[in-house]
């Protein structure tokens, strides 16, 4: 399995690469090992600690919010329906 910061610095040659609206990210938690409460990241382990680790990296708030929020609602076609 690759580490973490793997995965962010893959994201951020693919964002600097003018691929930014092509990246999403996600995770799974369907073990009991992945919740907070037994030693794994938990639900919000993207925002509590992948978002950071990005923001060090150098990746903007813009593309962060690019693939956090926008390439997300582009999947789903919910753009405009809590705007």
């Amino acid at each position: 399995m690759d580490r973490d910061i793997d995965r962010i610095n893959a994201i951020k040659t693919l964002a600097e690469g003018d691929y930014i609206k092509r990246i999403l990210i996600s995770q799974d938690v369907c073990l009991k090992t992945d919740l907070i409460s037994y030693g794994g990241g938990g639900y919000a382990h993207i925002l509590n600690n992948i978002v950071p680790i990005m923001l060090k990296r150098g990746i903007s708030k813009e593309s962060i919010s690019t693939i956090m929020i926008e390439n997300p609602q582009e999947l789903l076609d919910i753009k405009d329906m809590y705007l």
